[in-house]
């Protein structure tokens, strides 16, 4: 079953929350490990702040409210 875009979203929050760096790794170590392989690639290029890796010039082309109904989701 695919991960929800939540979970990435809570992770964001958890690594926001807090100053240790050992903490953060082992929070990004376990969302990692829940992941489906295809699911790896991706999130970890949106943790690092791209949607797409750095040698893609795709982009989303989406708008703000598009983005957000797939939040809610």
């Amino acid at each position: 079953m695919p991960t929800p875009f939540r979970a990435l979203a809570e992770l964001g929050e958890k690594l926001e929350a807090t100053t240790k760096r050992l903490a953060m790794i082992d929070f990004v170590a376990d969302f990692l490990k829940n992941l489906e392989l295809r699911e790896v690639e991706p999130a970890i290029s949106m943790l690092m702040g791209r949607a797409f890796p750095k040698w893609s010039s795709r982009t989303l082309e989406i708008s703000w409210a598009t983005l957000s109904d797939i939040i809610k989701r």
